[in-house]
C-alpha cells in the first residue's frame, strides 16, 4: 500500500452522497488508515459545491482532519501546465485543467490517485501518474 493516496473530487462527491462503489469503499479504508493526502485544489473543489452551511461545516471538519500538503506549489503548477501541454500535443484534451493540477501533485509527490474520472486514465498514458486500485 502506498504511503499516501490523493483522492479526486469525483470519488469524494460519491462518498459524501453515500453512494456505494469500489472507489468509495476504498476511500473508507484509506480514511481509516489515515493515508489520504489532501491538496489545496481538492479542498476547494470539494467545498465549493456545498450549499447547506451545516453540511459545509461537517465536510470541512472531515477534510480538514486529513493530512494536508501545501508546499512547493510553484513547481507543481509548472508540472501541471506541462501535463496539459503534453496531452494536447498527443491529441488528448483534458476536460478540466484542475485535473492536470491534481495529477501534477500525484506525480510530484509520487502518490497514486483514487478517481472516477477518465481524464486521469488519459494523463497516466503519457506521464508517471499512478492509479490507485
Amino acid at each position: 500500500m502506498s504511503e499516501h493516496v490523493i483522492v479526486d473530487t469525483s470519488v469524494w462527491v460519491r462518498y459524501l452522497r453515500g453512494m456505494e462503489s469500489s472507489e468509495t469503499a476504498a476511500l473508507n479504508i484509506l480514511i481509516a488508515n489515515d493515508i489520504v493526502m489532501m491538496v489545496p485544489v481538492l479542498f476547494q473543489e470539494i467545498l465549493q459545491g456545498i450549499v447547506s452551511q451545516n453540511e459545509y461545516q461537517k465536510i470541512l471538519g472531515l477534510i480538514d482532519s486529513l493530512q494536508q500538503y501545501n508546499d512547493n506549489i510553484k513547481p507543481v503548477s509548472i508540472l501541471a501546465a506541462n501535463i496539459f501541454r503534453l496531452g494536447k500535443k498527443k491529441g488528448l484534451t483534458i476536460r478540466k485543467t484542475n485535473d492536470c493540477l491534481i495529477a501534477a501533485y500525484c506525480v510530484f509527490l509520487d502518490f497514486p490517485i483514487l478517481h472516477y474520472d477518465r481524464d486521469f486514465n488519459n494523463i497516466a498514458k503519457y506521464t508517471s501518474l499512478k492509479i490507485y486500485n
